[in-house]
């Protein structure tokens, strides 16, 4: 009886170390795993509108409460090119993307079969400009590594990847425990953290690239790829069936030929036997608005401007194809009309850094409420903003030089001859400001020390509706 007792006791220890052991696993997984790609994480200096976060794009799905009824899904083109928000401005209907950077069609069967196991959507509409096989490491890192556990991230993994990379897909940790010493805030934040994303997925390039358009073949010619290509659309059509979802495929503008011509002249052959709506819209960039010019981020990403046209237009077609007809609570509504309102307030702010004028970029913050603007510097004859009137200092001397304006409105300003300081707190938070002569002029915030010009003006931007600083600029004044 007594060894029957300690073999189950002994039983009882293995077990609760397995699941100490999976639990440890998978909470350094998420902790280790890198969130931003890499990528800058300020408005002036990542070239979008919004931090970009691979893992609060997924999460945010995860954690959305309310019924999404259009779903956009595939590679970067989704996530660059389609704003969720707009659809909800134009149409009323609530979408997000749930998608990975370069993430072929075949790895999105398995984001459709992990979708509907949170969402019911009406629509599902996948994005099939990569329909070539990428197993390459990093390629499956953006889709996998903040998918929930479960068996179908794993049949994913052993479906996808190349047997080569199987431990660190399938426990990221092998790849990424060397991060330890870079380890951050952000890093803890999303181990239990499925908040919402602020834009439904959406990133938002501000760059501008000047390209053209695609031009289409003399001649296509069928690949055996294409046809694999077909299956894999079929399947997740099959999918979509299942749940009480329609599918529909698209292909945004991009700017490179390669043999996509080719490609989407059989795929519109496909879709039409097949019944699937294929919203093309390859070589019709210019019949919508896209400025080639203007519009593009690089040669296969649309910036804010150019998503906003192809958005506007794939929502209208979508909703001129599909019934996408529905009701939602004014809670609902209201968190909508929200992100709407934040949206546009990420493109101001994108916008009014990107002016280059001193006189224009401090009347530009100037206009609203929403900021707090922190000059110090040096320089002269020295011009001061004080109530949009100029002050000229004496000729003959340098002049170190302070002013805080908050809400449109001058709160603190002093010109001296000598170094001065002075402090100024906005939400909690304390700004210290350090005007000398001949040295470089500082505006610090806790750990964070701005400072880019020892003769002229630095300028430090604090937007109240974010919480954050959005715009550091110097301006080299005579």
């Amino acid at each position: 009886m007594q060894i029957k007792e300690k073999d189950v006791l002994t039983k009882i220890k293995v077990v609760l170390f397995v699941v100490i052991l999976l639990g440890a696993t998978v909470v350094l997984n998420y902790i280790f795993k890198p969130k931003d790609l890499g990528m800058a994480k300020s408005v002036y200096l990542s070239g979008s509108i919004i931090d970009y976060s691979s893992s609060s794009k997924l999460t945010g799905f995860y954690g959305a409460e309310e019924p999404i009824d259009i779903v956009f899904m595939g590679n970067s083109h989704v996530h660059c090119d389609i704003n969720p928000v707009l659809i909800w401005e134009e149409y009323g209907v609530t979408a997000y993307n749930f998608s990975a950077d370069q993430q072929d069609i075949a790895t999105s069967y398995y984001y459709v079969k992990e979708m509907f196991k949170y969402q019911s959507p009406k629509v599902v509409v996948l994005n099939i400009s990569a329909y070539a096989k990428q197993s390459a490491a990093r390629s499956m890192h953006y889709s996998f590594d903040f998918m929930k556990p479960s068996l179908t991230k794993i049949m994913a993994i052993l479906h996808r990847a190349n047997i080569s990379d199987y431990a660190e897909l399938l426990n990221p940790f092998v790849r990424y425990h060397s991060r330890w010493k870079e380890l951050s805030d952000i890093d803890f934040e999303y181990v239990y953290d499925e908040e919402e994303h602020e834009l439904n997925g959406f990133w938002g390039y501000t760059i501008k690239t000047s390209t053209s358009p695609a031009e289409m073949p003399e001649t296509y010619v069928y690949h055996e790829s294409f046809l694999e290509a077909f299956e894999i659309i079929a399947d997740i059509d099959e999918l979509c069936s299942q749940n009480g979802a329609e599918l529909v495929i698209s292909f945004l503008p991009t700017a490179i030929d390669a043999h996509y011509g080719s490609y989407l002249y059989y795929i519109e052959q496909f879709a039409r036997e097949a019944e699937i709506p294929f919203l093309n819209y390859y070589y019709k960039g210019e019949e919508i608005g896209v400025n080639y010019a203007t519009d593009m981020s690089d040669y296969v990403h649309m910036n804010i401007y150019g998503s906003e046209k192809i958005t506007r237009q794939i929502g209208a077609d979508l909703l001129s194809v599909v019934d996408v007809e529905t009701e939602y609570t004014e809670d609902v509504i209201e968190k909508y009309d929200k992100k709407v309102d934040l949206y546009y307030h990420l493109k101001q702010n994108y916008e009014y850094n990107d002016v280059s004028d001193f006189d224009a970029y401090i009347s530009s913050y100037s206009s609203t409420d929403d900021y707090v603007i922190f000059i110090v510097g040096q320089c002269y004859p020295f011009v001061a903003v004080n109530e949009s009137k100029y002050t000229e200092a004496k000729d003959g001397y340098s002049w170190s030089y302070i002013s805080v304006i908050d809400s449109g409105k001058c709160v603190y300003e002093k010109v001296d001859s000598k170094e001065m300081s002075y402090s100024y707190t906005v939400q909690e938070n304390e700004f210290e400001l350090i005007s000398t002569i001949n040295k470089a002029s500082v505006i610090n915030c806790g750990d964070n020390k701005y400072a880019n010009l020892a003769w002229g003006l630095n300028v430090v931007v604090y937007d109240k509706v974010l919480g954050e600083v959005v715009g550091r600029k110097g301006f080299e004044l005579p």
